[in-house]
């Protein structure tokens, strides 16, 4: 393949078509160019690309690569699953308000395991809980009001650039306004601990500060009246989670 060269002018000849797919069908919204391909053929050259590494980020480009990447996703987990897919196109019925950090390492299901559509999620920088924000506000009424979850989960995690910016000064106009919800949990480990001198000390005092935040943003969240009146009538339940990126670990924080 030739890299800054599209994609569709680089697929081999047309195969053989299969009767009663529609030219925009095969045309695959545009990926793919009409009058070229079977829909099911194509997409199992395009998956054997991926596959086996020709088509790379540096020759299809980061949107090529998503595209290409769905199509593996409905060749191997849509279509096998079309009945479950079909129920969810109608309707969702999640259990969890997952409350995360926007990092792009932390991916919700994909760490849980959890299947589309158990997961409500709302991410931001710092997987904070911003008192009187109608953003949120908004998600957490709709969790708990229409969609009725029974859990609400907070997820920190290790190495987060949230906390560490916490010791930075900035210039930028809205960082530094978003971390003052996250910097009453710095300010509570630094009373507890002495000062940190080695590498492996600062990076605990980092983990600390991760795992506070998420006492603090679950303390936040509590400051909502419609979340304390589910936790009055047991509706919902108000966990703290942490993940490690470097074991993959999961775990509670209390």
């Amino acid at each position: 393949m030739q890299p800054g060269r599209p994609i569709h002018e680089q697929l081999p000849d047309p195969v053989c078509p299969v009767p009663g797919v529609s030219d925009d069908h095969a045309a695959l919204h545009g990926i793919i160019p009409k009058h070229s391909f079977s829909f099911p053929a194509s997409i199992s050259i395009l998956i054997n690309w991926l596959e086996t590494g020709i088509c790379t980020l540096e020759v299809c480009g980061m949107i090529d690569n998503l595209l290409l990447g769905n199509l593996r996703f409905q060749k191997t987990d849509f279509t096998p699953n079309i009945d479950y897919y079909k129920e969810l196109a109608g309707s969702q019925h999640p259990s969890t308000l997952w409350i995360a950090c926007s990092d792009s390492r932390l991916q919700s299901g994909h760490i849980t395991q959890a299947r589309a559509g158990e997961l409500f999620i709302q991410r931001n920088i710092g997987n904070i809980v911003p008192i009187h924000d109608w953003n949120f506000a908004t998600v957490l009424e709709y969790a708990v009001v229409h969609l009725k979850v029974n859990d609400v989960v907070i997820c920190g995690h290790s190495n987060c650039g949230a906390i560490r910016a916490l010791d930075q000064e900035s210039n930028d106009a809205y960082i530094p306004l978003w971390l003052n919800n996250a910097r009453e949990a710095q300010s509570r480990v630094d009373k507890k601990i002495s000062v940190p001198e080695t590498v492996p000390e600062k990076e605990e005092r980092y983990r600390l500060i991760e795992q506070e935040n998420v006492r603090l943003q679950i303390e936040h969240l509590h400051s909502y009246p419609l979340l304390k009146k589910a936790l009055a009538e047991k509706r919902v339940a108000v966990h703290g989670l942490y993940y490690d990126l470097a074991t993959g670990a999961l775990t509670r924080v209390t």
